[in-house]
């Protein structure tokens, strides 16, 4: 019941204080809350081109990039390089979802209707990918029913 109550509150200040403005409310006007996935916000988003367009971004970092003046896919991805991994994985992302990156590579493929497509790609410096060691003659000799350790599975 405690939950239900404080919900209920602030739903009731929400719109108490909604119904007490001369005009409507705007997208991503402060003290608002968005979910980012009903079909309203799907498509406001789409058309304030929100930091939500980009792939893996989360409603936390998504606050924390409009804190810092940073409200849209296009903004990310034009910004300096960030010097935290998580933002500059998702400038990456924006760069690459507005095609002012350049990719690493592109792979084509036929999607199940025989439509050809290609998706782009690229590997962060800082991505696990580039930690693994390199193909050693011990591993690149094993069959596919051997382990390492030489049991068969």
């Amino acid at each position: 019941m405690p939950v239900f109550r404080e919900r209920r509150d602030r739903f009731l200040a929400l719109t108490d204080t909604h119904r007490s403005r001369l005009e409507p409310i705007e997208w991503g006007a402060p003290g608002v809350t968005a979910c980012g996935r009903c079909d309203y916000c799907k498509e406001q988003v789409r058309l304030h081109r929100d930091l939500l367009m980009v792939a893996g971004m989360r409603i936390t970092r998504r606050k924390k990039l409009m804190e810092n003046g940073i409200f849209t896919i296009d903004a990310l991805a034009q910004m300096p390089d960030a010097a935290d991994s998580v933002t500059r994985r998702l400038q990456e992302q924006a760069r690459l979802q507005t095609g002012t990156a350049t990719p690493d590579g592109t792979v084509t493929y036929t999607d199940k209707t025989g439509a050809a497509k290609s998706i782009s790609y690229s590997v962060l410096e800082s991505n696990s990918l580039a930690r693994l060691p390199g193909r050693t003659r011990e591993t690149s000799s094993l069959t596919s029913r051997e382990t390492p350790c030489g049991r068969t599975r």
